[in-house]
């Protein structure tokens, strides 16, 4: 939970580093007057980094972060710099925070529990002469909201669907004075960590046999249920899961071997549902030629309709949660005019993602609601969020310090 700021000043240049699930991208962010200019590279995290130590995962940021300096040719003074993190934090202040669990099938030692600005700044010392200092740690659902509020103050929701499952909302706080009376509201940012959703046996009655499997087979079995649900980065293995078993019983692909790469855990993956779940080609062109790559050699039509069939499914599944989660969100908040941003892998790879979400939210919410929110995608600047709450945070101390 983080105080809600408002951005009035806080011009100048900060380093974005960004911690995802699939790699590690750096942003030269400069704050001016009259724009934002964004020079960024991603590094790509090799799959094994998921299973790496604390020490190699921070040294291969702090490798990242220098490679990106030289080439931009930043200068050596010390550099102002905003961690951004795709998976759930504890903060003791907006600058010290750290990871309370791996999500996503990361599991490296010697991280969670610790602080990430001191694991980063003992990797500095080990490997480079970089001066930085980190002014703010925040969450990547965070920073697509308030991203969007920079653009658009009606915003009040983010809802992130990709290769994690996150919602974090904006809602009045009420503190209590002495005595009970309740005192001034604040805006506060509430981060839900919604992808944790279910790890109470919450949603056992939406869960099937595949669900449980994909559970059970994966790296923390009982943690993140919506998030094995409803992400980019479990779908896959979801419907190969389910193609599995229908071949089983001899229902789909049945001149397919068992041994083919379909059915290999993680060789089919978000990228080839999304493929599929796009085809509109005559004949299912697409579908049979990601098939036939995959070791299924010469798909009957009943094979391509039910694979894409399947696809829908699952994709259309991830959608009805998402608005689920959206629905709750937005009767919670109870307000003539809600503005959501939306962002994440399933929402744009999967084009018929929004239409789903958005006709399964209106049924959900409260008659009075309906027609009351509206759903924008993530803006091109969706990196400025986490800068502008650290400009704030610096120009807070700056002020504090100039009135000692």
């Amino acid at each position: 939970m983080l105080k809600m700021l408002i951005f009035i000043s806080g011009l100048g240049d900060y380093l974005m580093v960004d911690l995802g699930s699939t790699c590690v991208k750096v942003s030269d962010i400069q704050l001016r007057k009259h724009g934002v200019k964004i020079p960024s590279v991603s590094y790509p995290l090799d799959p094994a980094m998921k299973k790496a130590t604390g020490e190699e995962i921070f040294d291969l940021i702090v490798s990242a972060i220098s490679r990106f300096v030289r080439v931009q040719q930043k200068s050596d003074k010390q550099l102002k710099s905003v961690l951004v993190v795709h998976f759930p934090c504890h903060h003791k202040t907006i600058d010290k925070a750290n990871i309370a669990k791996w999500t996503k099938e990361f599991s490296c030692e010697g991280v969670v529990d610790q602080d990430l600005n001191e694991l980063l700044q003992k990797s500095i010392r080990r490997k480079t002469d970089l001066k930085l200092k980190v002014v703010a740690i925040v969450n990547s659902a965070v920073n697509t909201l308030i991203s969007a509020v920079c653009h658009n103050p009606r915003c009040m929701i983010s809802l992130v669907v990709g290769n994690g499952f996150n919602a974090c909302y904006v809602d009045k706080h009420q503190k209590e004075e002495t005595g009970g009376a309740e005192g001034k509201g604040s805006l506060e940012i509430y981060n839900t960590e919604l992808g944790a959703l279910g790890e109470n046996g919450s949603l056992d009655f939406l869960r099937t046999a595949y669900d449980t499997e994909l559970d059970n087979t994966s790296k923390k079995p009982g943690s993140q249920i919506l998030e094995k649900m409803a992400s980019w980065t479990y779908i896959g293995e979801i419907v190969r899961l389910a193609l599995k078993d229908l071949r089983k019983d001899q229902l789909v692909l049945t001149d397919a071997s068992e041994n083919t790469n379909l059915f290999k855990e993680g060789v089919f993956t978000a990228n080839h549902v999304a493929t599929i779940d796009k085809d509109m080609s005559k004949n299912s062109v697409e579908t049979a030629d990601i098939l036939i790559t995959l070791g299924v050699m010469n798909p009957t039509d009943e094979d391509l309709k039910t694979v894409k069939y399947i696809c829908r499914l699952v994709t259309e599944r991830a959608a009805s949660l998402a608005a689920a989660s959206l629905a709750t969100l937005i009767n919670r908040l109870n307000q003539p005019e809600i503005v959501i941003v939306v962002d994440g892998e399933l929402y744009r790879q999967i084009p018929r993602f929004h239409d789903v979400m958005y006709s399964k939210t209106q049924e959900l919410v409260k008659p009075a609601l309906r027609d009351k929110f509206y759903l924008v995608s993530s803006f091109s600047g969706g990196c400025i969020g986490a800068v502008r709450m650290a400009a704030a945070a610096l120009s807070k101390q700056n002020a504090a310090a100039a009135d000692t």
